[in-house]
């Protein structure tokens, strides 16, 4: 055996290896945020990480030219972005490009993933399997935090919601819904019970979590996984039939859920903003008319103390009548005290006030903040758009619809294959996390989700490929 040989087979067990410690890291971030600790060592790992794919990448590819160009997009598009903040004084330029590394690991990862799936097809089972073992990591330490009550919870400042030791919500959300329908499927190639056993618990650890979209993604995993299962042959109709009685079970117990609890709580806090707003707003009315300003003023005025409540870093910065014109002049809280939409407009507004290449290649992260806190923006899509501007979020795009436009071609000719439990898997976790991308800011600027997102997409680009392959023998055979 050839020193090319020897390197080459033990790349498998080095990608698995980089899979299977994913989630000690995420559990080492969490400690050393808990501490106050710096995130260097966390995500000089990451990076590291990064830079084993990207070399085992590059060495097994057959042609070098897909990483050349997504190299030298990438570097354009960087190129841009510095001029794009210089315009307006490069603050904490390695603040700004180390945020940016963390958008390209997606890209960069997946090509990885591709080049690996292209030269041991054979070895997507091992990757499938190596999310099993995460999952079940994950439900250990959920476990082990919740016994020893030290589970931060998904909300924490409510106690609501099995977290585990784990930094942030959404991106352990992100995490769940991609992870539990690939697992039940990956173990139902060896074994029902064990599948019926990984549904019970991921499902359940869906369930307790407490977010929205982990409830979506338990109800598409159920009903999608279901289906498909009951379809796909007979033996495996038991397990088709768990899974449809527990997504009616769930949503039956959906009113005693901890997410309406949480909904229910948010909704009651809703009432008292609105209480306090209306009565800041009458104070200051009454004010402003003791003054004996102009209805123009008094317009504006009026809503001062109620604005400086809950979007100071707007009125600080852009003043209060151009914050007040930005809402509408609205007096209702479910406006001004929504922090997501506030975000926005604070990202909208900056925008306004940068020059014209801002809008192409995006803003430098610092500006965001505001006193000790930040507006970044909590949708990755409007993130990206910020930071990485219009040529951003259109390559992103493009990036993402790469995986989603040739799947549709084989799929046009035989649609049944969308009933395959493997494509469900793929997909129910794919759009399960789309949606995570859309509704927040936890999935394109975390290295940890991208990182299980990329193997995704790398297993529906094999998929579609051998799907496409299958077609072409068809229509050579005689």
């Amino acid at each position: 055996m050839n020193n090319r040989s020897f390197v080459r087979d033990r790349i498998p067990g080095l990608i698995c290896l980089l899979i299977l410690i994913s989630p000690a890291l995420d559990v080492l971030s969490y400690w050393i945020n808990y501490f106050s600790f710096s995130n260097a060592l966390t995500l000089g790992m990451r990076l590291a990480v990064l830079m084993i794919l990207l070399v085992l990448g590059f060495y097994l590819a057959p042609t070098k030219k897909p990483y050349l160009i997504m190299g030298g997009v990438l570097l354009l598009l960087t190129a841009g972005h510095v001029a794009a903040c210089m315009q307006v004084g490069y603050s904490a330029p390695m603040y700004d490009l180390t945020n940016l590394l963390r958008i390209y690991i997606l890209p960069l990862t997946t090509l990885c993933f591709m080049t690996f799936l292209q030269a041991f097809p054979e070895h997507s089972r091992k990757f499938t399997g190596c999310f099993v073992f995460c999952l079940l990591a994950i439900a250990a330490v959920e476990l082990l935090s919740t016994i020893t009550g030290t589970d931060p919870h998904t909300y924490p400042n409510k106690g609501i919601g099995v977290l585990g030791w784990f930094y942030y919500a959404n991106s352990q959300s992100a995490i769940l819904v991609m992870l539990v329908p690939i697992s039940i499927f990956s173990v139902s190639r060896m074994s029902m019970p064990g599948a019926m056993v990984i549904s019970i618990l991921g499902m359940s650890m869906l369930y307790l979590f407490a977010t929205r979209l982990a409830y979506l993604g338990l109800i598409l995993t159920g009903l999608g996984l279901g289906i498909a299962f009951w379809f796909s042959e007979k033996s495996a109709r038991p397990l088709a039939g768990l899974l449809l009685v527990l997504t009616v079970g769930f949503a039956a117990l959906l009113p005693l859920s901890p997410m309406v609890k949480n909904q229910t709580l948010v909704a009651e806090n809703a009432v008292k903003k609105q209480q306090l707003m209306d009565e800041l707003i009458a104070e200051d009315e009454a004010k402003a008319l003791a003054e004996g300003l102009s209805e123009e003023a008094v317009a504006v005025e009026r809503l001062r103390s109620a604005y400086m409540e809950y979007v100071p870093g707007l009125v600080d910065t852009f003043g209060l009548e151009r914050t007040a014109e930005a809402y509408g002049y609205s007096e209702k809280a479910s406006d001004i005290a929504d922090f997501r939409r506030a975000k926005i407009t604070y990202s909208k507004m900056l925008l306004e006030d940068s020059p014209a290449l801002s809008a192409v290649f995006g803003m430098e992260l610092s500006r965001w903040r505001y006193q000790t806190m930040t507006y970044d923006v909590e949708n990755d899509f409007h993130g990206v758009f910020f930071l990485c501007g219009a040529v951003g979020l259109a390559l992103l795009l493009v990036f993402l619809l790469y995986f989603v436009l040739p799947l549709l071609v084989p799929l046009a000719k035989r649609p049944r294959a969308l009933l395959e439990p493997e494509l469900m898997a793929l997909c129910i976790a794919c759009i399960s996390c789309a949606a995570h991308i859309y509704a927040t800011s936890g999935v394109l600027r975390r290295p940890n989700v991208s990182f299980y997102l990329a193997i995704c997409l790398a297993l529906v680009w094999q998929y579609t490929r051998n799907l496409r392959q299958n077609d072409k023998k068809i229509e050579k055979a005689p």
